[in-house]
Formats: structure tokens, C-alpha cells, sequence
């Protein structure tokens, strides 16, 4: 089955526009992106739409506007719409639920991962996804938040604190709802970026390390939640040992919190700045970037924010080998298509982002100033001033003076100035530049 993750994406959205139900747009999609039924089956695409954290905020999302008023009308849809649901978990208790300004009396019923609403009657008035739900017990209270960026609360009285706990487990259970602090211990502090800091962190039942990105949701806007969302599912499904490996997540009412694996070792940055320029050694690192980047362009990624900063490298086996990590702004693409979102690091953003129309060859263009700093100890295009950094990027060429580059091969400086062609035309993918005769030199 050949996905695109980004046309899924897309899909998903326009469908959602029209409030259908998530199984009628479960199916559609898996008609629309499956070449050949027989090679992912039905239960597999469940499985996979499982773990994308952009189809279950849609579902949240249409759970959260949508009434059903009667029984009757409850176990049609139950039974047709929702039938990939495995419904055998059940937990059932009387309370009162605050509408209106009045205590009115209900009945809660949980079911796998839906809370359902019910009154004296046993007919149904309103059903929660409880996916990126947080509960909170008070006594005889218990109120449930969403975690979204649009937060919606309801409140239950119940008969007593006994029962009340009881709900909210229940409730935890099936959310699967798992608390950071529950699985592992904060460590130091190692980075921080706009949104984030990166801490180390230790889980308490093997005391392994890893490394935990925290995103504080207080200073996020809608945008940039969304490109956390699409971080997160990226670090999911990548499966390269160049790309830095996402453990699990935690999703609070505060913040996000990212697991991924630690590596002991330091980033390209710092090497540059400290070590001995060697060429065979540059030719080495560049080339696993370049590999790994062609693995994420061939799954539909682009990367956005390729610097030394974002990269880790270290040597296994005698073989040097690089991480590339921090996906914040990362997207999917489809190949050809032009994108318009300006981001990325001044100094390293190719020119075309300026304009607003670029492909994933701005990737390629960050390998080109990344392979310029390494072997100079310099940025090509550099000043104090953002404007005129700006400008040099796009209007000024790259100085290979020979004073300073005599010391490199030709293929060298030519791969260079091939990857800083500012026509994105003339300028390689990662397949080409691969191919060049700088990379296919031994090293």
C-alpha cells in the first residue's frame, strides 16, 4: 500500500469539514490510498490510524460537537459506525452532572474508549472520547478536561469519594491515560529551543537514561500545536538509525512530553568549533546525513531545520555515525508540490523559503552550508545583522577563496557549490548528491 502521510492529512481534514463518522472516514481513506486490499487489511489501517495522533484529535474533535438524543439512535451508530471499537470493558454509576446552571441525574457508562451519557431513562445524551482526556477527583467530584487546544470540562457528582475514585479509575483505565512522573525521574537539564527544554530522564523500573523534550502548551497558538502533532508522528513511524528514536509520549493539560532514546555523544556544532578539520572525516558525516535524509524525503518528510546543532555524532564499530533530531518543524510533502511556511534557522534557510515556494531540496541546501561550515570553521553567508544575512542568502554567492580551500579536493568544493546552487533547479536532491563523485570516494 503506497501512502502518502500528508495527502492522509489532507484527506482527513476536508472529511472532517463534513461531520461524518470517523468509521465512514476510516473507510474512505483506506479506499482512496489502498492500491491492492489484500496487502494492508482492514484491522491493520485501524491499527495504524490508531497511532496517529492527527486522525484521534479529529475524532476528538467530532466527538466534541456531536449529540445523540435517543437509545435507539446510540445503538445503530454503536454497532455500525463504530464497530472496529472493541467494546468489552463496561463500568456503570449513578451521578448528577452539572448543565446549566442545575445538578441534573445521569447515569455514566464506559465502554472500551467512550464514556457514555446516559439519563434515568437509559437514553444517551452525550458521549466523550476519552483519548486526551485528564481527570480530576475532588471528594465527590470528578471533572474530565481535554487536553486540546480548545478545552471543554464536565463535572459529576457522585454519591460518595468511594465512587467517585472508583470512576476516575476506570475512567484512566480506559484512556490510557500514563503519568511522567509515574514511569520516570527528571534528570539535567541539556538544551532548550523556543518552545522546549531537553532533559535527561531516567525510567524507574530498569533506571536506563533517555532524554525527555518537554513543550509547554501555555505558549503555543494552534499552528504550532499542530506541528507538535505532526513531530510526534513523524518520530513514530521513522525507522532509520539516522534519525533520533521516539520512545513514547505524555500528554498533560500543561505540556508534552517526548521520550526518546539517549545518545552519548556530542552534535555536529561542537565539533566544528572544536576539532581539526579533516576532510575524509567531513566527506564521512555528510554523507550519513545525506543518506538519512534521502530516507525521509522517500517517506514524505521534509526536515525544515537541518543545522550541526540538530545533528548528533559519534563513532560505532570505528564507523562514524549521526542522529538527526528536533522534528519541530518538520512536515510531510508531497513530491512536487510546492510549500509556502517560512521557518527554519537564519543562516542555514535556503532562499526560496524567503519567497514562501520551496520543495524538499531546502534540506539539501542546509547540507550545502553544513559542508561549508564544517570544512571552513565558517558560515558562507554571515553577519550581525539578520537583514543582511537575509540578503546574502539570497543575493550574494558563497566565497571559495583559495587561500582557505586549497587545502580541499575539487570534488569537494564542486559538491559544495553544487549543493548552494540558489536555483533549486540546479541544485541535487539527496539521491544525486549521493551519486556525486565526492561521496563515492572512499572515506
Amino acid at each position: 500500500m503506497a501512502t502518502n502521510p500528508g495527502s492522509l492529512c489532507s484527506l482527513t481534514d476536508n472529511l472532517f469539514k463534513d461531520k461524518q463518522y470517523p468509521n465512514e472516514i476510516v473507510d474512505l481513506i483506506f479506499q482512496k490510498f489502498s492500491s491492492d486490499g489484500d496487502k494492508m487489511k482492514k484491522e491493520e489501517f485501524f491499527k495504524f490510524a490508531s497511532t496517529q495522533n492527527w486522525v484521534l484529535g479529529k475524532i476528538r474533535e467530532w466527538f466534541r460537537v456531536d449529540r445523540w438524543m435517543n437509545g435507539l439512535e446510540m445503538k445503530v451508530k454503536f454497532s455500525e459506525k463504530l464497530s472496529f471499537v472493541n467494546l468489552n470493558k463496561v463500568f456503570l454509576a449513578f451521578a448528577k452532572v452539572f448543565v446549566k446552571g442545575k445538578w441534573n441525574k445521569v447515569y455514566v457508562f464506559i465502554k472500551e474508549v467512550f464514556l457514555l451519557v446516559l439519563s434515568e431513562g437509559k437514553e444517551v445524551q452525550k458521549v466523550y472520547f476519552l483519548e486526551g482526556c485528564r481527570f480530576k477527583a475532588n471528594r465527590e467530584t470528578l471533572r474530565i478536561e481535554y487536553s486540546t487546544h480548545v478545552d471543554e470540562r464536565v463535572s459529576f457528582l457522585f454519591d460518595n469519594e468511594v465512587v467517585c475514585i472508583g470512576v476516575k479509575n476506570a475512567l484512566v483505565d480506559a484512556s490510557g491515560v500514563k503519568l511522567f512522573e509515574e514511569f520516570y525521574k527528571m534528570g539535567g537539564k541539556i538544551g532548550s529551543g523556543k518552545f522546549s527544554k531537553v532533559h535527561t530522564c531516567t525510567k524507574l523500573t530498569t533506571g536506563e537514561k533517555f532524554t525527555v523534550k518537554i513543550i509547554k502548551k501555555a505558549k503555543l497558538d494552534r499552528t504550532e500545536r499542530e506541528m507538535v502533532r505532526k513531530e510526534i508522528s513523524i518520530l513514530t513511524h521513522a525507522n532509520s538509525p539516522g534519525v533520533i528514536r521516539l520512545i513514547e509520549t505524555f500528554d498533560s493539560c500543561k505540556s508534552y512530553k517526548l521520550i526518546t532514546e539517549y545518545v552519548d555523544c556530542t552534535d555536529l556544532l561542537k565539533k566544528i568549533t572544536t576539532d581539526q578539520v579533516n576532510e575524509q572525516e567531513v566527506k564521512a558525516v555528510i554523507k550519513k546525513i545525506l543518506q538519512t535524509l534521502r530516507y525521509l524525503h522517500s517517506i514524505g518528510v521534509m526536515h525544515r531545520d537541518i543545522k550541526p546543532e540538530n545533528i548528533l555524532v559519534y563513532t560505532e564499530n570505528n564507523e562514524v555515525k549521526v542522529k538527526i533530531i528536533d522534528f519541530g518543524l518538520s512536515t510531510f510533502f508531497t513530491r512536487g508540490k510546492i510549500k509556502k511556511y517560512k521557518c527554519g534557522t537564519l543562516g542555514y534557510m535556503a532562499p526560496e523559503i524567503f519567497y514562501g515556494r520551496y520543495t524538499e531540496k531546502v534540506d539539501v541546501w542546509s547540507v550545502g552550508i553544513i559542508t561549508f561550515a564544517y570544512l571552513t570553521g565558517k558560515l558562507p553567508f554571515f553577519s550581525d545583522s539578520k537583514e543582511e544575512i537575509l540578503h546574502l542568502t539570497q543575493n550574494a554567492e558563497p566565497e571559495f577563496d583559495m587561500e582557505v580551500w586549497g587545502k580541499f579536493s575539487e570534488q569537494a568544493i564542486e559538491f559544495t557549490k553544487l549543493l548552494l546552487s540558489k536555483n533549486s533547479e540546479y541544485r541535487p536532491d539527496c539521491e544525486n548528491a549521493l551519486e556525486h563523485s565526492w561521496m563515492c570516494d572512499k572515506v
